[in-house]
């Protein structure tokens, strides 16, 4: 039977190699949110020092996007283009009306650019 795949998100068993008087390197496999899997690896003075900061990486690692995905560094203007977008093709689909579209797209440029006079979080 064969082996599980890594779930999106996770690491394999990380793996120490001395490279040399206090230098060692810890490595591991890592899939990424895209669903590739990546070598990930790290070097520390001891092979304790080595795991410790490849665990770091893999916790600090940022989610790899693409072009229209929700990410921890996206803004909420970004997030707004990106809901709209939904609501064009929802549109397009005629699965909500036209008028909705108009409606939101105005109200979202008029905080957006802050010419709304009731303040955008009413």
């Amino acid at each position: 039977m064969a082996r599980p795949p890594l779930l999106i998100g996770t690491h394999g068993r990380i793996r120490i190699y001395k490279l040399g008087p206090k230098r060692y390197r810890a490595r591991t496999q890592f899939r990424d949110h895209d669903g590739v899997i990546r070598h990930v690896g790290r070097v520390g003075s001891s092979s304790a020092g080595a795991e410790q900061t490849s665990l770091a990486a893999l916790r600090d690692r940022g989610r790899a996007t693409r072009s229209g995905e929700i990410s921890a560094d996206s803004t909420i203007r970004e997030l707004g283009v990106l809901w709209l977008s939904e609501i064009e093709r929802a549109v397009s689909l005629c699965r909500r009306s036209p008028n909705t579209l108009a409606l939101y797209r105005l109200r979202f440029d008029m905080c957006a650019t802050g010419s709304d006079a009731s303040g955008c979080g009413s």
